[in-house]
This record gives C-alpha cells, sequence and structure tokens, in this order.
C-alpha cells in the first residue's frame, strides 16, 4: 500500500503532522508498533492473537527493513 522506495507515494498517502516548524512523520511502522506495544501493555483482548501478533510483527518488520528512511520521523521544514 505504500510506495516501492522511500519518498515514493503509495496507494495509502502518509501521515504528516506539521507541528510548528516540523513535520511528524508517522511511517507505517511506527502505528504498527504503537498498535502492538498496547495490545501488550492494556492486556487488549485482540482476535486470533498468534496471527493478530505475527502480522504486526511482519508490518513492522518490513517498513523498518524496505526503507532506508525508516527512522526519519521528525523533520524541519525548510
Amino acid at each position: 500500500m505504500a510506495g516501492k522506495k522511500a519518498g515514493q507515494a503509495g496507494v495509502i498517502k502518509s501521515i504528516i503532522l506539521p507541528i510548528g516548524k516540523h513535520r511528524l512523520h508517522v511511517h507505517h511502522w511506527l502505528y504498527g508498533f504503537g498498535i502492538l506495544t498496547s495490545v501488550f501493555l492494556f492486556n487488549f483482548s485482540i482476535p486470533w492473537p498468534q496471527f493478530s501478533i505475527g502480522f504486526l510483527g511482519g508490518f513492522i518488520f518490513q517498513g523498518i527493513f524496505s526503507y532506508p528512511d525508516w527512522y526519519k520521523i521528525f523533520h524541519k521544514i525548510a
């Protein structure tokens, strides 16, 4: 659903939030990590736990290892 390479537009537009003179880029791996962390911290009940945790783990893994800019979350606006 994301672009094939870093910087390319995909089917789903990236979430980029303006914060003062900066932009917060919420990568898909980051919200996948937030969901997975919430499941464990707050003991949410999820359907098919092994599948859901595996799916979210793969979602995070793919986002980090497929894009060289995975760590660029907070950008200064030029």
